[in-house]
C-alpha cells in the first residue's frame, strides 16, 4: 500500500484524501504498481509485453470515473508505459 510520503503528493497533485471508492483506481509509484481497483464495468490491466496498463470500459457505462495518478518520490527517474484505453459503445 502506500505510505505516507505517497499519500501526502497524491493529495497535493490529485486531490486524493484517499483511495477513491467511486471508481477503477490504479496507481504508480516510482516505476512499480502501488495500488489497483477494478469496479463491475470498469478493469484495469497490466500489459504482458511491455509496461503499462489496459483500461477496459464495458459497453453502455456511465457515470463511472477511472482514476490513474502516478507518483514520483524519487529525482532522476526516467519511466516510459503504454497505456491503452478501450471504450465499449
Amino acid at each position: 500500500m502506500l505510505n505516507e510520503i505517497q499519500k501526502r503528493i497524491l493529495q497535493e497533485v490529485a486531490d486524493m484524501a484517499a483511495i477513491p471508492l467511486d471508481g477503477a483506481v490504479n496507481i504508480r509509484s516510482d516505476g512499480q504498481k502501488a495500488f489497483r481497483q477494478n469496479t463491475k464495468n470498469i478493469t484495469i490491466e497490466s500489459k504482458t509485453d511491455k509496461d503499462g496498463i489496459d483500461i477496459r470500459i464495458a459497453p453502455g457505462t456511465k457515470a463511472e470515473h477511472v482514476y490513474i495518478p502516478v507518483v514520483l518520490t524519487e529525482s532522476g527517474r526516467h519511466d516510459m508505459v503504454y497505456n491503452d484505453f478501450f471504450i465499449g459503445e
